[in-house]
C-alpha cells in the first residue's frame, strides 16, 4: 500500500525551528528518526510537518 506521505522534522536551534531532516518517506504504521546531532546535556524540542 503506497500512501505517498513524506514529512520534515524541525528542531529548535537557539530561538527558532529549523529543518533537521527533509522529505523523509513515511513507513506506516510507525516511523522513527534518530537525531545524531543531539547530545545528552539538555532537553530538545521538535516539530513534525506532514507534506
Amino acid at each position: 500500500m503506497c500512501h505517498n506521505i513524506t514529512f520534515t522534522i524541525h528542531k529548535i536551534f537557539e530561538t527558532a525551528f529549523a529543518p533537521l531532516a527533509i522529505d523523509i518517506d513515511a513507513a506506516p504504521p510507525e516511523n522513527t528518526y534518530t537525531d545524531l546531532t543531539a547530545g545528552a546535556e539538555s532537553a530538545r524540542f521538535y516539530q513534525i510537518e506532514l507534506e
